[in-house]
């Protein structure tokens, strides 16, 4: 009976051991730093946004608690919606040329933002952070990108002719001052 006893002893101390190091093995997996941090990866069919924030930089003198990861997947975002196409019909677009200007106004900026993190196709591929950094890496597919922007161009157009005929009705009724606004 001692021989059994000592048998599965050692059967529980085995397993126990193969627990701690499995554990271990997880744990110091979840901490190492993922390659795309070091090295982007070059994607055909997809636009890729990949931010690294440094916590320190973060402005800490403000009574509201900077959210570094809300920063950061703004910054992807505005990273993809730099890259995707912004043409229409052969024409850069108005977003396009401003953007390049480095003009874009920050009211403009917040809306297309707005549009980006409202829509499903852009995703989060992978976030890693540290005690001194955050990275978010966040994509998407070029298909889906012009599908986005081609949805945006036509919400943009009915929005266009829905305030055009409310200013021309306003107008007919007499009330010319606010159909000019």
């Amino acid at each position: 009976m001692t021989e059994r006893i000592k048998g599965l002893v050692c059967r529980r101390m085995l397993t126990l051991l193969c627990c701690m190091m499995s554990t271990f093995t997880i744990l110091s997996a979840q901490g190492k730093k993922p390659g795309w941090t070091v090295k982007e990866p070059k994607a055909k069919d997809s636009y890729i946004g990949i931010v690294q924030i440094l916590k320190s930089a973060l402005d800490t003198e403000s009574m509201i608690e900077p959210n570094f990861k809300d920063k950061a997947k703004r910054d992807a975002l505005w990273k993809i919606a730099a890259q995707m196409p912004w043409e229409i019909d052969g024409t850069k677009s108005l977003f396009a040329v401003l953007n390049q200007r480095g003009a874009y106004k920050v009211s403009l900026n917040d809306v297309l933002l707005t549009e980006i993190q409202n829509s499903p196709s852009f995703a989060l591929v992978g976030e890693w952070e540290s005690e001194n950094e955050y990275w978010c890496y966040y994509s998407v597919k070029k298909s889906e990108a012009q599908s986005f922007i081609d949805r945006l161009v036509e919400k943009s157009k009915n929005c266009a002719l829905d305030l055009y005929a409310e200013a021309r009705n306003l107008q007919k009724s007499g009330h010319l001052y606010r159909s000019a606004g």
